[in-house]
């Protein structure tokens, strides 16, 4: 998930920096993801501290493939 990820949200925004991972990777009933990106201009900045198209492009990325 992580690798298709990044693929599509980097066609998405050429010169962004995308992170995903698990909260709790050790317990995997119980985890959570977690997603911070970069995009172009911009700090690594969490989901929802993004504006609201970005969020959209973020999510699209994260449901492709």
């Amino acid at each position: 998930m992580r690798a298709s990820f990044s693929e599509v949200f980097t066609q998405l925004f050429p010169t962004a920096a995308p992170r995903c991972w698990q909260t709790n990777p050790e317990n995997l009933s119980e985890t959570g993801i977690e997603i911070a990106v970069q995009p172009p201009g911009k700090k690594l900045t969490a989901l929802a501290a993004l504006s609201g198209g970005e969020r959209a492009m973020t999510a699209s990325a994260l449901i492709s493939r």
